[in-house]
């Protein structure tokens, strides 16, 4: 007896780290597909209001009567509000498929991860969610300005952008607690989606989810200032696009 050999086993388990069920999984995959569907459902309609107004020259009379900040804030607000109504309507109907179907094969429930069940947590996913999707409009937005006709710009691949925070989310969600992982979820660009993924998964500290808060709303301010300043300038040239060099200055006098 004495002699016998004993089975060790050794885990390793990463400070702060969630078990990373298939549920949890899941429930991450359809939080990333839900974001990038608003992001997404919204942008072509954004491209063609604005690129549109701009060659019928419609919008010389609109911004007669109010200030193109105005203006371009309502284009946002109201085409964003547009596509977040569409997605929660096809959101609502596959969680009614959902919890419905199993009822109906007499099977139980699908069960949800715990940790997206948390009241607190939820609210935080939907504020920084909704504050990457107005950032990500106000940028499309200043880029959609810059734009005289959307058929023969090269400007139109700015509409695979909003691609990214997804795409990097879904490599990260083995790795949410890495240096890569902490730095994307506080870059305004990419927090909507990265800062999700690891608030579902691992234990993000106080003082990150507040900075990449306050940097999307910075970037949300910076980017609608910017689309606003552009379409100012940029309704009164008829037949070039802006340069790079003339989009750097007026987004520095903005």
């Amino acid at each position: 007896m004495l002699s016998a050999t004993v089975d060790v086993r050794t885990t390793m388990v990463a400070p702060g780290a969630q078990k990373l069920t298939t549920a949890t999984r899941i429930a991450t995959m359809v939080l990333l597909g839900l974001g990038a569907t608003v992001v997404l459902s919204g942008l072509g309609t954004l491209f063609a209001g604005i690129t549109g107004e701009k060659q019928q020259r419609v919008t010389e009379q609109m911004v007669a009567m109010m200030t193109p900040q105005v203006w371009m804030d309502g284009k946002i607000v109201g085409l964003m509000a547009a596509a977040v109504v569409g997605v929660a309507f096809f959101a609502g109907g596959l969680l009614v498929l959902a919890l419905g179907i199993p009822m109906l094969l007499g099977r139980p429930p699908i069960s949800f991860p715990p940790v997206v069940l948390d009241p607190a947590l939820l609210v935080l996913l939907l504020v920084i969610t909704a504050l990457g999707v107005v950032v990500w409009f106000a940028f499309l937005a200043a880029v959609a300005a810059t734009i005289d006709d959307p058929n023969n710009s090269t400007r139109t691949m700015f509409l695979m952008l909003p691609m990214l925070p997804s795409v990097v989310a879904f490599t990260l969600v083995s790795r949410a607690d890495s240096a890569v992982a902490e730095v994307l979820g506080v870059f305004p660009l990419t927090s909507m989606a990265v800062m999700p993924v690891r608030l579902i998964l691992t234990t993000v500290p106080a003082g990150q989810i507040v900075l990449a808060i306050a940097l999307l709303v910075a970037a949300a301010w910076f980017f609608r200032r910017v689309a606003a300043k552009i379409f100012a300038l940029g309704i009164l040239m008829h037949g070039k696009e802006p340069s790079l060099a003339e989009i750097w200055r007026w987004a520095r006098e903005a």
